[in-house]
């Protein structure tokens, strides 16, 4: 994902050329004619749409891709807003999940909890040496010393001026009254430096957080998909918290929302070096697939050692979907020439029963 209008990434791919585990070269929707001239103007073409087939399989390598790109807008505006306590999450998932419906706000929004300020900014022993994950007065003073929530995020706005000015109003009119104070929103117009526009620009500064714990740090991200629902964010906000907990690390989340849904992305951070910290990262992975799916809640993603356990997850009538996905990886890469195994897919000379 990105954070402006577009971010939705996928969904602006229009056209792939593929080469398949047989050799053969294909393209993708009107591609499929040759010297095409709406290649990358209509994404679907003339029979079946096979884009997302290409998209988290093993099917075939992309070798050149169409992928739209936001026009520049007129006009940008932004905020950042720190929600002091951690039940704030609620109220703010549904306000701004029916201004994303309606599109006031067009990107998708990440709230964020403490650690990740803190854990760019500075290091764990700076704050925190005993056992277990950090206490919840500690983390309060983290918040005082940078001036954040419990949970931060921004907003953006993108487009014509007076377009951008009027959904300005709406964000206020939503937010303010539960915050009880103004927000103050920083504009840019077309022309202006583009530093102070709400465009997002790629940086590194967040792989600072692997070094949180010390040592060789490392990651494990769980992100499973959920409705956009202040109440039941909230109690999957304890869940995941009193999870961490109980395996002594400490909680780094958030909520990343898009148009109908919410990512809750759980980042489990760890010392490669420390044995016992790197089996209770992986222990607590496990076990986070496991509440998600009992919750009814998917991982969209995940680490290459824990693909199988998720693909396990993805259950519905004795696996329909992995049967699926095997058949069409047994015609088009029987062998396993591509990625045996990626996203659970594993091609009949890797399955243990061919049948």
């Amino acid at each position: 994902i990105g954070y402006t209008p577009y971010g939705d990434h996928t969904a602006k791919i229009c056209g792939m050329e593929v080469l398949l585990p047989t050799g053969e070269l294909i393209r993708t929707g009107m591609g499929a004619m040759q010297d095409s001239r709406g290649w990358q103007r209509y994404p679907y073409g003339f029979g079946p749409a096979w884009d997302q087939m290409f998209v988290q399989s093993n099917f075939g390598i992309v070798t050149k891709m169409g992928l739209w790109l936001m026009p520049e807008p007129e006009c940008t505006m932004s905020v950042r807003v720190n929600l002091p306590e951690a039940d704030d999450i609620g109220w703010a998932i549904d306000e701004l999940a029916a201004l994303r419906r309606r599109n006031v706000i067009e990107h998708n929004m990440v709230f964020g909890n403490y650690l990740h300020d803190a854990s760019v900014y500075a290091q764990r022993s700076e704050w925190y040496q005993g056992p277990g994950a950090i206490p919840d007065e500690v983390a309060r003073r983290i918040m005082e010393r940078y001036g954040i929530g419990w949970w931060s995020f921004k907003v953006a706005l993108f487009g014509y001026a007076e377009a951008v000015e009027a959904h300005a109003r709406v964000v206020r009119r939503a937010l303010e009254p539960h915050l009880g104070k103004e927000l103050k929103f920083d504009a840019w117009h077309r022309g202006e430096p583009l530093e102070k526009s709400a465009a997002p620009r790629p940086n590194v500064l967040a792989l600072q957080i692997v070094n949180w714990f010390g040592g060789r740090g490392g990651h494990i991200g769980f992100s499973p998909v959920m409705p956009p629902d202040g109440a039941l964010a909230l109690e999957q906000f304890h869940r995941m918290k009193a999870r961490f907990e109980q395996f002594g690390l400490d909680y780094y989340t958030s909520f990343t929302m898009g148009q109908r849904h919410i990512n809750n992305v759980n980042l489990i951070l760890y010392n490669r070096d420390d044995a016992a910290m790197v089996a209770n990262a992986r222990a607590l992975f496990r076990t986070l697939v496991a509440d998600a799916r009992a919750h009814g809640y998917g991982e969209y993603r995940t680490h290459l050692d824990f693909m199988q356990d998720v693909a396990d997850s993805y259950d519905f009538n004795d696996h329909a979907l992995g049967r699926l996905n095997a058949r069409v990886k047994d015609l088009l890469d029987p062998n396993g020439i591509l990625a045996p195994g990626k996203n659970g897919i594993w091609p009949r000379a890797y399955r243990k029963d061919p049948a």
